[in-house]
């Protein structure tokens, strides 16, 4: 180090007429390394020995170095800001959840496991102008995404070594260092790594800040400062750079300044540090982050007004690259600084939205149906029922709008700009055809809310339909309701005016009338008689007049004149109540309407109309009582205090549910024969048909919501991940990313992600990220990598024995394997295990002592990849840079150091493995069992030679409680073809006795290999 050194001063002292003989050296940075300062001392030791390792001397220092020093002699000397970085970075660091260590549970990836900052410990080994670099990599990382961050990178690189060599022609004084790294290539590869260890520690670091994160974030949207910098791609970005180091160096000596770039709230962003600022907007307002690295004094000064062009939607950073793609014009990109990534629950937010669109909601009227929503959730969840499981889709809503609500005034704010977000742009989220769909489910209808208090299920129904038809300019005799069932004994009917009728008595009320019969062409028979005896007793005990017709001459009926011949619509009424009569009419015609015109058997709930009167206006004015709603702000409260909130719950089932799914059992403590007939059959269902008949969602809107359920249990699984906001623009039950067996054509829609469970992890991994490039190559995935975050399919992590029983068990690490964009890892094809040799001293196989041991302590897993890497993102063509990939990863198992084989886990899940599992100690009963046991001959395999080379008996490979050895024999075995030969022990207990029992017939046998 010290001559390498004495070769730097010697260079210094070069002038061009010795360039000539330095641009040929060919100088590997990687040799050279200082001394980290003080302050970024702490980072060298939070990392792992392979990450250490590859700052200090793999590639990602070489390329530290080569861009320090290429940019050095353009960038400001901003001592206090790199010392005021390095402390921060080390703060970030010290929290054990931002910065998890790598255990034995996490298996294989245990040295990939922690944040990674091997891009800042690789600068800080390399020099004080590689560590600038470093903030320049954050902040394009903040601004836009890796693709175009790397075409940005590759720009200012080719543009500066232009310089370079101008000013060695100009004959003008360059540093020899720079003129060495202008001749040293960076691929675009490394370029890429670059960029993917920074954007990783983006995402650490804004974990650890987040409410600082947030803040800051409102402020940016409501402070118009405009990007000043002008020029090329490189002039834009190097004043964007260096303006905003200055700035925030300034302050942290104690130096308040004026921003009037927004360059600099891009960099306090992107390096968490967050000085005191002072906001002139509206009012003056001091935003103080208490961040203990300014000095108390240190105030940035915001609030330059800045007119936005018509049409935008906020102020970014735009540039023109020439090396984004191989061919064509260069490309315009502008940055995304916005919130573009959310969280599954933030997401639910804007799914919120999407309905508030759907149901042609105001804005102004969001907050008022949130808290509607909250209102109903709460309903639900102290009335709900296992088998209600029709109402998830609306539970999921209610619990969005319950997440809505936040103690801190900022998050809620940003919740609700989630909402808008989603009620603005997620039109199409459940689908282009969505179906019908009344606002708030209908429950703000005034006539659905007063008929659901109603017990009786079908004075539910005419509750609702008299509410619909009362109006003064109807006469109560010439509009009716009426309800049929068919029942044992025949068609029951009632029919009840919709509208009082007024007294024949000048002083007498105006009141509701109804009548009974069996539509039989027959007398009634005693069953039948009973049934209606009860039934007007109930009726009369409700204080309504109630009327039985018995003879079968007088019941209404379908008209049988050669005119009206197959008109079902129509009923004559012979003998007319006369309380129905109109002068001295002896009988009447009636229209009927029921809720489905395709119901051509008239069952359940229909209008009856006057044929006279009859006309577009009864409907229409039917249909307008039917879509009126209440004010959201006095529907709460109705909602809140509801008396019967288990037939709110009934309701919303009926949206989606078939009638015949809501038919009740008969209890023994029906009254009578008439109630059971009442309650028993499907009458809620039919009253809810009309209040639902327009409120159907379509296949396409449930289908969405199903996928939105899915998505949200596997993002529950995986901590910190988060979901791109593009989503919005595609229909969910269209999502490229459900598995194959999620389509149309399934049976039940209704019944949730049940299915889950039989689709693998592996296969969720391979559907998660634009599956329509690539779906047809992937077949197992062993792990999604993406800047900070490893989605490992659960397989991989844990015993054999085990299974998730909530679907696909997929488990999220925080780190990296510094790769850039989007990684998938896939074994190879054949994995090769280690040969039995033929050394008979090798292999002992000893009797089974009856001793549950570990004897594989010293193994381990080991996860590597070979130089096969495939670029999968052909969507694409033309882009220089490739975002999706797969990478050839082997598994390898080590015994203290010697490799055993290489595995593929996920055979495992390709063919089911017997696990057997007991509660019994061996103090159980085993009659001629025991005697079996006692007689057979087991095997004990100690070494993985003894595993390999296998006996011609039963035999136990003794790994108890150490799920790596046990995952790693089954493994082999598996892709032996062994699977069906094999039995995991599961659970704490093994009774030989239960274990011989359970495999006893057709006779007794065990499997050949007993995995303990």
């Amino acid at each position: 180090m010290a001559s390498f050194g004495r070769a730097q001063a010697s260079l210094a002292s070069f002038t061009n007429e010795n360039t000539a003989a330095i641009i040929n050296i060919n100088l590997d940075f990687t040799l050279f390394r200082c001394d980290a300062k003080p302050e970024f001392l702490p980072i060298g030791s939070a990392l792992s020995p392979r990450r250490r390792e590859e700052a200090e001397n793999g590639p990602i220092h070489r390329t530290a170095c080569t861009l320090g020093f290429l940019f050095s002699d353009t960038l400001p000397d901003t001592p206090a800001l790199h010392k005021a970085y390095g402390r921060r970075v080390s703060e970030i660091l010290a929290q054990p959840n931002i910065n998890p260590q790598g255990t034995a549970s996490d298996g294989p990836f245990q040295s990939f496991v922690g944040a990674d900052c091997t891009s800042i410990w690789a600068a800080a080994t390399s020099s004080d102008a590689s560590i600038a670099v470093h903030l320049l990599a954050c902040m394009l990382a903040r601004a836009f995404d890796s693709k175009t961050a790397t075409s940005i990178w590759f720009e200012i690189i080719q543009e500066r070594k232009q310089q370079v060599n101008q000013l060695l022609k100009e004959n003008r004084l360059v540093h020899p260092y720079t003129i060495m790294a202008s001749k040293q290539e960076i691929t675009r590869s490394e370029l890429g790594t670059w960029d993917t260890s920074a954007r990783a520690w983006l995402r650490r670091a804004d974990e650890s800040k987040k409410l600082e994160k947030h803040q800051f974030a409102i402020i940016v949207e409501n402070i118009n400062l405009p990007y000043t910098a002008t020029g090329t791609t490189y002039s834009k970005v190097m004043t964007t750079w260096t303006k905003s180091m200055e700035v925030l160096n300034n302050l942290l000596a104690n130096n308040p300044q004026q921003a009037c770039d927004r360059a600099v709230l891009l960099a306090i962003s992107s390096w968490h540090l967050h000085p005191k600022l002072i906001v002139f907007q509206d009012k003056t307002t001091e935003v103080d982050f208490k961040d203990q690295l300014f000095p108390s004094s240190a105030v940035l000064t915001l609030g330059l007004e800045y007119q936005l062009q018509a049409g935008g939607s906020g102020i970014r950073w735009s540039l023109a690259l020439s090396h984004l793609r191989y061919y064509g014009d260069p490309v315009a990109v502008r940055s995304n600084e916005e919130m573009s990534r959310v969280t599954m629950r933030q997401f639910s937010l804007v799914a919120l939205g999407s309905i508030f669109r759907l149901w042609d909601l105001e804005q102004r009227g969001i907050v008022d149906a949130i808290d509607w929503l909250d209102a109903l959730g709460d309903i639900i969840s102290s009335n709900i029922q296992e088998e209600d499981i029709e109402i998830n889709w609306v539970r999921f809503f209610c619990s969005a709008a319950k997440s809505f609500h936040d103690h801190d005034k900022a998050r809620e704010d940003v919740n609700l700009r989630l909402v808008t977000f989603g009620w603005r742009r997620a039109s199409n989220l459940f689908g282009i055809n969505r179906g019908s769909h009344l606002p708030f489910f209908g429950l703000c209808n005034p006539y659905v809310l007063g008929a659901l208090r109603e017990e009786d299920p079908i004075n539910t129904g005419f509750t609702y339909l008299r509410g619909l038809l009362s109006t003064p300019n109807f006469n109560g005799r010439q509009v009716l309701v009426s309800f049929t069932m068919d029942t044992p004994y025949g068609l029951y009917c009632e029919l009840v005016t919709a509208i009082p009728v007024p007294s024949s008595s000048p002083l007498g009320k105006s009141q509701h009338h109804r009548w009974l019969y069996f539509d039989n062409p027959r007398n009634l028979t005693p069953q039948e008689s009973i049934i209606l005896d009860q039934r007007q007793k109930a009726i009369h005990n409700m204080g309504e007049s109630c009327k039985i017709i018995s003879n079968p001459v007088d019941v209404p009926r379908i008209p049988l004149s050669s005119q009206e011949i197959g008109r079902a619509d129509l009923r004559l009424w012979p003998n007319l109540p006369s309380v129905l009569k109109l002068d001295s009419e002896a009988e009447r015609l009636f229209r009927v309407v029921t809720s489905d015109a395709k119901n051509t058997t008239k069952r359940g709930f229909s209008t009856w109309i006057g044929l006279e009167i009859f006309s577009d206006l009864v409907t229409q004015h039917v249909r307008s009582r039917s879509n009126e709603i209440s004010s959201i702000q006095s529907s709460i409260p109705v909602i809140r205090q509801f008396d019967r909130p288990r037939s709110i719950v009934e309701y919303l089932r009926s949206i989606i549910l078939p009638g015949n799914q809501l038919k009740r059992k008969r209890s023994a403590d029906n009254i009578d024969d008439a109630q059971y007939y009442i309650y028993s059959m499907d009458n809620t269902r039919a009253a809810h048909s009309w209040m639902t008949r327009q409120n159907k969602p379509s296949r396409q809107f449930l289908f969405s919501i199903v996928a939105l359920q899915i998505a949200t249990m596997l993002y529950d699984q995986l901590p910190g991940a988060t979901v791109s906001l593009r989503v919005v623009e595609t229909e969910l039950h269209n999502a490229s990313w459900l598995p194959d067996s999620f389509t149309e054509d399934r049976g039940n829609q209704s019944s949730g992600p049940i299915w889950l469970s039989t689709t693998s992890a592996s296969d969720w991994l391979r559907q998660m990220t634009r599956p329509e490039a690539f779906g047809c190559q992937l077949t197992d995935v062993l792990a999604l990598c993406t800047e900070d975050s490893i989605f490992v399919a659960g397989i991989m992590l844990r015993d054999p024995s085990s299974s998730s029983t909530k679907g696909p068990e997929i488990r999220h690490l925080v780190g990296s394997i510094g790769h850039a964009g989007v990684v998938f890892l896939v074994s190879p094809i054949n994995t090769r295990v280690r040969q039995p040799d033929y050394n008979a001293l090798s292999v002992q196989h000893k009797e089974y002592d009856g001793k549950r041991e570990n004897k594989f302590g010293s193994v381990s897993l080991h996860l590597s990849f070979t130089e096969w890497k495939m670029p999968l993102d052909w969507a694409n063509t033309g882009e220089i840079d490739q975002q999706v990939f797969l990478l050839e990863s082997i598994l390898s198992v080590m015994n203290g150091g010697q490799w055993i084989g290489d595995i593929d886990v996920l055979e495992i899940e390709k063919t089911p493995i017997d696990v057997f599992e007991t509660d019994c100690k061996g103090d159980c009963e085993a009659g001629e069992i025991d005697e079996y046991v006692q007689k057979m001959e087991l095997i004990s395999l100690d070494t993985w030679e003894e595993l390999l080379d296998p006996p011609p008996a039963v035999a136990i490979f003794r790994a108890k409680t150490n799920w790596a050895a046990r995952l790693a024999a089954v493994s082999i075995l598996s892709r032996r073809g062994d699977s069906h030969s094999i039995l995991i022990i599961g659970g704490t207990e093994l009774c030989w006795k239960c274990l011989v029992s359970h495999y006893a017939y057709p006779e007794p046998h065990l499997p050949q290999i007993v995995i303990d």
